[in-house]
């Protein structure tokens, strides 16, 4: 089937030739969109693998692509594009089916971990009468640093040397983490992670990890921006324990921008129809080329 075969096609394409090109796109929009356009194509070509391997096992049947070009019966109406198609199809879906079990384990083994991580803080905190304030966890240490833990409820854990920073740095810190809680990354981290991880050759799914990974920090640097100022939430990367150089000078260099969820919702829509509108456009190709 021709349709099955461009669309698996762009799967290819999409998998293995874009991100290279895609990746040096970035900070056209705001982290937010490309958060969403990364996942929701890298979401999109796994899906439409398994669309293109089911097209593949029912190619001998009609579709709705015969009653539109009566002059290239022969060709859109072929039920194999090669004599192997079931056995591709098939195939296909068996190392689909075989990624989503292993995906399923490690979000599950994930999530485990994150819950006794989690529980483990709490503990910490009643055995050791750790102060707790404002859903933040404080940690005696002398090094600044600050991370959070997704829950219910979620946590901020920080350093004594956070809370000891100008009100102004601390409270930005803050923001970058209770933005990470507000927004779930830690579960768009989590599930960008598995599909890499079911999938680990496809450089699309492994580069959609990496950028989320980057993706969700620099939201969270814009929305401390936004709440705080620019200066004060580059200061405080800079004052943490493992400075964060790149991401201050992008502050200094460009004011944060604003989510707008027109513009995610683009993203997310355009992302979706990637291997849909790729696979279209093959396809129109090789039934002119045909025709």
């Amino acid at each position: 089937m021709i349709a099955a075969g461009a669309l698996l096609l762009a799967v290819v394409v999409l998998g293995w030739a874009a991100p290279l090109p895609l990746a040096r796109l970035r900070h056209i929009s705001a982290p937010g969109a490309e958060l969403a356009w990364w996942l929701s194509l890298a979401i999109a070509t796994v899906v439409s693998a398994g669309a293109g391997a089911v097209m593949l096992l029912m190619g001998d049947r009609s579709h709705i692509g015969q009653a539109s070009w009566q002059a290239c019966w022969a060709f859109l109406g072929h039920p194999h594009i090669h004599p192997a198609d079931e056995f591709t199809g098939a195939t296909v879906l068996v190392i689909l089916c075989l990624a989503a079990v292993r995906a399923t384990v490690l979000v599950k083994q994930r999530l485990l971990s994150q819950q006794r991580v989690h529980r483990a803080h709490l503990t910490a905190a009643r055995v050791r009468a750790l102060s707790q304030t404002g859903g933040v966890l404080w940690l005696e240490h002398d090094s600044p640093f600050a991370y959070s833990i997704a829950g219910r409820p979620g946590l901020v854990v920080a350093s004594t040397a956070v809370r000891d920073l100008p009100e102004a740095h601390r409270d930005a810190v803050l923001r970058h983490e209770h933005h990470h809680l507000a927004s779930r990354h830690h579960w768009l981290v989590m599930a960008a992670d598995a599909l890499m991880a079911a999938l680990p050759r496809i450089p699309l799914l492994r580069t959609t990890a990496a950028q989320t990974r980057v993706l969700t920090e620099l939201s969270a640097d814009d929305s401390a921006a936004r709440e705080c100022g620019t200066d004060a939430v580059a200061a405080a990367l800079l004052s943490m324990r493992t400075p964060e150089h790149g991401r201050a000078r992008r502050l200094q260099n460009r004011p944060p921008r604003k989510p707008q969820p027109a513009r995610i919702m683009l993203a997310v829509l355009g992302g979706s129809l990637a291997p849909a509108v790729l696979g279209g456009t093959i396809l129109g190709a090789l039934i002119f080329a045909a025709c």
